[in-house]
């Protein structure tokens, strides 16, 4: 991604208190999983993901937000909340959006893909970063690197939410 859009993506990713990354497919087309995870480890960002986008970090991680879109767990109640929306190799079509409604207005989308027509096909898109899923994020990572205490740190309560909403939809769809 060109160099004024990571520098307005890492200001509005440093400014979110309620980010919230959406994964695709991409992220394993580009062999970003592994940078993917330590990204929203190292800035305290919850991840969701699509189907394909399954596996973007792992699924025992306590930042795993699991599946939005039509097949929902905890995810879409975490996208109408947040503050900022990162989305990583995701298309963003019509089962990712339930029919292209779940992307709340006024709630800044980041949109991060190789395709450059994917970005803002569907949806919205504020800052547009057109490369590599692992080559952004690292770019991102960098841009980023001197507030990862502090983001973690003011994010900390939102992101100890994760893992018990998760275990309450456990709980209830084994019930």
């Amino acid at each position: 991604p060109d160099a004024a859009s990571l520098a307005e993506a890492a200001e509005q990713l440093a400014a979110a208190r309620k980010p919230l990354i959406l994964a695709g497919g991409g992220i394993h087309l580009s062999g970003a999983a592994e940078t993917l995870t330590a990204f929203a480890r190292t800035f305290g960002i919850p991840v969701a993901h699509t189907m394909t986008g399954k596996g973007a970090i792992p699924c025992t991680d306590p930042l795993n937000a699991g599946l939005f879109g039509r097949y929902d767990r905890i995810a879409n109640a975490l996208i109408a909340d947040s503050d900022l929306l990162l989305v990583v190799g995701c298309k963003l079509g019509e089962i990712a959006t339930k029919r292209y409604a779940l992307i709340p207005p006024g709630v800044p989308v980041i949109h991060l893909d190789i395709v450059a027509e994917e970005i803002g096909r569907h949806q919205r898109t504020d800052v547009a970063l057109w490369g590599d899923a692992a080559a952004g994020l690292d770019d991102l990572a960098e841009a980023l690197a001197d507030d990862a205490p502090r983001l973690r740190g003011e994010r900390r309560d939102y992101l100890a939410e994760i893992p018990v909403r998760m275990a309450k939809w456990r709980e209830e769809a084994s019930g």
